[in-house]
């Protein structure tokens, strides 16, 4: 059904933070209703830069404080910024982090690290 059509699957395997509804990705970092722009993000890895918590994945704590910095921004979408993508790459070290938005933009950080099936190129 996916066949033509830019997707991404997330199976997730909990290395940190709770099991849960609240903990599936992908994390809903802005809202269309609120923000102005649906941003996205699914995770793979850990990010050791975020502090161990019974309470929220490391995932779960990076989506909160890139929501908060986001907000400070003039243009949340500078997000997919070749410069801004690369220090993120900084922060996360060899994880691969996902993001979609409104208007079928997206961007992936790491992607040089990532495996990626074209099934539709054979």
């Amino acid at each position: 059904m996916l066949l033509g059509t830019p997707h991404a699957i997330h199976l997730r395997y909990r290395t940190r933070g709770p099991v849960g509804e609240d903990a599936c990705h992908p994390f809903k970092i802005l809202s269309e209703e609120q923000d102005g722009i649906d941003l996205y993000m699914m995770h793979n890895g850990t990010i050791e830069a975020m502090p161990s918590s019974k309470d929220a994945s490391d995932t779960m704590q990076f989506a909160s404080r890139l929501r908060e910095k986001l907000l400070t921004w003039d243009n949340p979408l500078d997000i997919i910024r070749p410069h801004v993508l690369e220090r993120m790459e900084k922060t996360i070290g060899d994880n691969r982090l996902v993001f979609f938005a409104s208007g079928g933009i997206t961007a992936i950080v790491n992607a040089k690290t990532g495996r990626f099936e074209h099934p539709e190129e054979g």
